[in-house]
């Protein structure tokens, strides 16, 4: 009897490390998880603020190009009324 419970003990005590060695991964990939995601989070933010960037000098050189659009269309318009 008491062979046995020394054996059951001996069973749970690495049951147990192999439990704290599981926590422990599972803390290390949390805290990897963690700064991956701030990473990716953090790259998404930047490509956001290119892109806006990038959206507003489009839409300036547009609003440049129309301009001068129409500044070509009137001098053509001068030009064959004159």
């Amino acid at each position: 009897m008491l062979h046995e419970l020394h054996a059951v003990l001996a069973l749970n005590f690495i049951l147990l490390s192999v439990v704290c060695d599981l926590c422990v991964k599972v803390s290390h990939w949390t805290a990897y998880e963690i700064t991956v995601n701030s990473l990716i989070s953090e790259i998404a933010k930047n490509n956001e603020d290119k892109f806006k960037k990038m959206k507003d000098i489009y839409g300036k050189l547009r609003e440049e190009h129309v301009q001068l659009l129409r500044m070509v269309n009137c001098s053509a318009f001068l030009l064959i009324t004159c």
